[in-house]
């Protein structure tokens, strides 16, 4: 299971990379959101990333699909503006904090 796991991350990291030199070719900016801590049971880990550029979709990921969307807003503002910003997500819902096993996205 661990090595089906790395190929989907170096696939992932290489589409990135592809994409990041093609928006630097064209002097398109880019924002690299990084998950950098979980806690709890989550879709994606630490070091799990997204491009995200002015002009193209997002590339690669950093939740199952529910957060991509606030993220991207995110990246825009730090596009804007340049300044960068750590967000938290907090998804757990009221009868998982019992567990504290946060599965999904609550």
């Amino acid at each position: 299971m661990r090595g089906k796991s790395e190929k989907v991350s170096v696939k992932e990291i290489t589409n990135i990379v592809k994409s990041w030199k093609l928006a630097d070719q064209s002097q398109s900016p880019t924002e690299l959101a990084t998950v950098v801590r979980v806690v709890g049971s989550h879709y994606r880990r630490p070091g799990a990333r997204m491009l995200v550029t002015v002009s193209a979709t997002p590339v690669g990921s950093v939740s199952g699909g529910c957060l991509e969307s606030d993220v991207m807003e995110h990246a825009s503002e730090v596009l804007r503006t340049s300044q960068t910003c750590l967000i938290h997500y907090d998804t757990t819902t009221e009868s998982d904090l019992v567990f504290g096993s946060g599965m999904g996205c609550g």
